[in-house]
């Protein structure tokens, strides 16, 4: 061990690899960013539809969250294993679906509001 520091080139490469592994792990579902989703389709509904939709939304976005937080779990546990984030590049990775499920609960309160909703439906865990 005494070697590696007496070439810092290589310490610093071995930093550098470790932190591009962990950068590829599966993100935390709340730093998963919304995409955008127009609310114009959502414009139509009834103000009792897009409750309903937000609840379905949110159920959804919950479930999804907790398959990410598993594959981050998992990427971590294989990075320390075998050194890659398996989870993520075998496909496991959820952060596009929530962050459509995300875009689509904003688009939704947009509709709320411009539909002059009374009850605008509250963030869901997993969007925070």
């Amino acid at each position: 061990m005494g070697k590696l520091y007496a070439r810092p080139g290589v310490a610093w490469l071995v930093a550098a690899i470790g932190v591009a592994l962990v950068a590829a792990c599966a993100p935390l579902p709340k730093d998963i960013k919304p995409a955008a989703v127009s609310a114009v389709p959502y414009e139509s509904e009834s103000c009792t539809q897009l409750a309903a939709e937000q609840g379905q939304l949110a159920s959804t976005l919950t479930s999804e969250a907790a398959k990410e937080s598993a594959d981050r779990e998992k990427d971590a546990t294989a990075i320390f294993w075998l050194g890659m984030p398996l989870q993520s590049w075998l496909g496991g990775n959820e952060a596009k679906k929530i962050a459509i499920l995300k875009g689509q609960q904003a688009a939704v309160a947009e509709a709320e509001a411009h539909n002059s909703c009374q009850t605008v439906a509250a963030p869901s865990p997993g969007q925070s």
